[in-house]
């Protein structure tokens, strides 16, 4: 028999309870990740990048 104690109900503090509280209730398949910024490339830097790569 397997017993399983969640961390929110170890936790002292009652921030601290309930931060770990909402990242148990809200743990989903896969963690959130925010999605990457490309860069903006103006006054021709696309072209110096370009020449740059095909080199």
């Amino acid at each position: 028999m397997k017993i399983t104690i969640s961390l929110s109900k170890i936790a002292r503090g009652p921030i601290i309870a309930a931060f770990m509280e909402r990242g148990e209730r809200d743990q989903g398949p896969q963690p959130a990740t925010p999605a990457l910024r490309r860069p903006v490339l103006t006054d021709g830097a696309a072209e110096n990048v370009k020449e740059t790569v095909d080199a």
